[in-house]
């Protein structure tokens, strides 16, 4: 019941992200449809493009060459678009789009084409159902946001189980579902899928590990952790980063879990080693690499963690193509109701996990520093959700911790982190449609503008969406309570 009602009310949201965006409104959008379109059709890999001709080029024009693959795709779902119009430009609404129309040409270009192929094949499918390229692209945001639900609901059966009292592990879950992760997933792009997939997977690696914990987690983890190794170039790292954070917590407590599991953990484990070594193939094979010379590693290493506070809230709340500056009040009591969680479970853990945690912090540095070091050579600089994926080990691992330690407190832990991911999910949410609709100078009660651009079915419906989702997180707060108060009874 919990998990459905988890669930219901993330699909709710996300909804309405889909309904709010315009076509292209996601980061590499239309790239990411067309790589959708071809992998759809069983055109996987494409074709190489020619080289660049001798001369000087930017970081950004040579990184673009090596990722950009030739595809085929259907004649009349290829776009022909001016989104141009709006993107990076966060001043200028969406009205400036023209009706998006077909080519009429079976070919097209990806500027990410080297991408393994795996989380487009939901997308591509249920976009090539349809006759027109923005119909197509709605069939395929919802295919990635459904994918995405069912990522979310697996993490919520294994990770809250059949305790009674969860309410920390509520909050732990809740903090890992981030807005830029929710928006991700119901738009077009890959790092959605990731991200759910992160977070079901370090669900299952936790709960797998716990004592006396039923063999199902470990079947269920080999799918979950082959899709996760196999959504992005670098999500194998994020795998291995999964596995370590239960030895991390418990030692060798958790190898143990994992050696009297027998069969089912060889599954659980050697379906994710597959995946990345999968991924690690189709990397090596299409050149899917970061462009660039050598940079010094020590500057590389400073550079990376001045960056974690930026890169920290873009995990947050970066969302669109990244350009619109949100204030950090939309981001901060995020922050803040992790790092309370995170002494919470420092203060009330054992030594071992303390350490553990201290653990799986570094580790995240060091996935930061790592990302800014493969954007260097690109050209571009890092984004936050490249990071989704790590980012959720530290509320999920610390939501552990609290929940063995501190359990009579979950029901207060559970209302605060509701009432903060619900207005944190619904205001992230209103700044990206108030950027589309009338821009980041028009006014703020965008609704009442005659000039804004209008969203698909209307702000009315998106609006009515995002609060009844919001909303149905609120019972997850009384449902908890009650089983505090019949469990005291």
């Amino acid at each position: 019941m919990v998990a459905a009602l988890l669930g219901l009310g993330l699909v709710l949201i996300g909804a309405a992200w889909t309904l709010s965006l315009p076509y292209n409104g996601s980061a590499d959008e239309q790239e990411h449809f067309v790589k959708a379109l071809a992998v759809g059709g069983g055109d996987v890999a494409g074709t190489a493009v020619p080289a660049l001709p001798k001369g000087s080029f930017s970081l950004q024009d040579k990184f673009i060459q090596s990722t950009t693959r030739h595809f085929r795709v259907p004649a009349d779902l290829n776009p022909r678009t001016n989104s141009s119009c709006f993107v990076l430009k966060p001043r200028r609404p969406a009205s400036c789009l023209r009706p998006v129309t077909a080519t009429g040409r079976s070919r097209a270009y990806s500027y990410v084409g080297v991408y393994p192929p795996l989380a487009y094949a939901a997308p591509g499918l249920a976009a090539r159902l349809f006759h027109t390229p923005v119909a197509a692209l709605f069939a395929a945001r919802i295919a990635n946001g459904l994918s995405c639900a069912v990522l979310w609901c697996v993490a919520a059966i294994a990770f809250l189980g059949t305790r009674v009292r969860r309410g920390w592990l509520l909050t732990g879950l809740l903090l890992s579902i981030t807005p830029a992760a929710v928006a991700l997933a119901w738009s077009l792009n890959p790092n959605g899928p990731e991200a759910a997939g992160g977070v079901a997977f370090v669900a299952l690696t936790l709960a797998a590990t716990r004592p006396h914990a039923p063999l199902w987690l470990w079947w269920v983890m080999a799918p979950v952790g082959f899709f996760l190794a196999s959504s992005r170039p670098v999500a194998p790292v994020w795998v291995a980063f999964g596995f370590l954070v239960p030895v991390l917590l418990r030692g060798r407590g958790a190898v143990e879990a994992a050696r009297r599991a027998g069969k089912p953990a060889v599954v659980g484990i050697g379906a994710g080693v597959l995946g990345a070594g999968g991924t690690v193939i189709w990397n090596l094979a299409l050149g899917a690499s970061a462009a660039g010379g050598h940079r010094d590693w020590v500057d590389l290493t400073r550079t990376g963690l001045l960056q974690v506070p930026r890169l920290q809230a873009a995990v947050i709340s970066q969302v669109d193509w990244g350009e619109t500056g949100l204030s950090h009040h939309l981001y901060r009591p995020w922050e803040l109701l992790i790092a309370a969680l995170l002494l919470a479970a420092l203060l009330a853990g054992t030594w071992r996990e303390r350490w553990g945690l201290l653990g799986v912090g570094g580790m995240y540095l060091l996935a930061c520093i790592g990302i800014v070091a493969l954007t260097a050579g690109s050209g571009f600089p890092a984004g936050g959700r490249y990071l989704l994926a790590p980012a959720v080990a530290l509320p999920l691992g610390a939501a552990e911790v609290c929940q063995e330690r501190l359990a009579r407190f979950g029901p207060g832990a559970l209302l605060a982190g509701v009432a903060v991911v619900s207005l944190t999910q619904l205001s992230v949410l209103f700044e990206s449609a108030r950027r589309y609709a009338v821009g980041t100078a028009g006014p703020v009660a965008f609704l009442g503008s005659a000039h804004r651009w209008e969203a698909a079915g209307g702000w009315p419906l998106v609006v009515t969406l995002s609060l009844v989702g919001a909303a149905i997180l609120t019972p997850l707060v009384h449902a908890d309570s009650r089983a505090h108060t019949a469990e005291a009874g």
